[in-house]
């Protein structure tokens, strides 16, 4: 089910207003440790961190696989924690594109996608924003190889 409510945002991270929340979301490739790292965080308006994990992923053959694990990971966790408004803020404009618009229908990765749009479906706002990977904080805090 495709959302065609979402708002997809690229370029620089969204600002917040207050009373908000922003799911950011990393993963990273360990091929010698034939293992993935996963990592979240949501942040408050005032750059506090109200939830936060960092989790070993199974063996990816690729980063954009490990990505949109990640994202649904992520996601899961904002839901589960009970933040139903969060501005969705990942580094990968494809995947975030994918997210935002309607099924990738041809995608090999599609059911997750197909996963994680029935996961956004049920939060209260869909704002879904791409940032560079400088501007993701997740990726040097909570990814290590020591995951």
């Amino acid at each position: 089910m495709p959302l065609t409510t979402a708002l997809f945002i690229i370029g620089n991270p969204v600002m917040q207003f207050d009373g908000s929340f922003k799911l950011n979301f990393d993963a990273a490739v360990f091929n010698n440790i034939e293992a993935s790292g996963i990592g979240a965080v949501i942040g408050n308006d005032l750059g506090e961190v109200m939830v936060s994990m960092s989790t070993r992923g199974p063996q990816v053959a690729d980063s954009e696989k490990a990505e949109v694990l990640a994202c649904r990971r992520a996601i899961e966790l904002a839901v589960d924690s009970g933040f139903l408004e969060p501005i969705i803020e990942g580094d990968n404009a494809s995947i975030m594109k994918n997210i935002a618009g309607p099924w990738p229908r041809f995608s090999r990765l599609g059911h997750l996608y197909a996963d994680i749009q029935c996961l956004v479906s049920g939060l209260q706002s869909k704002l879904i924003s791409c940032v560079h990977r400088e501007a993701n904080g997740v990726h040097g805090t909570l990814l290590s190889p020591s995951c």
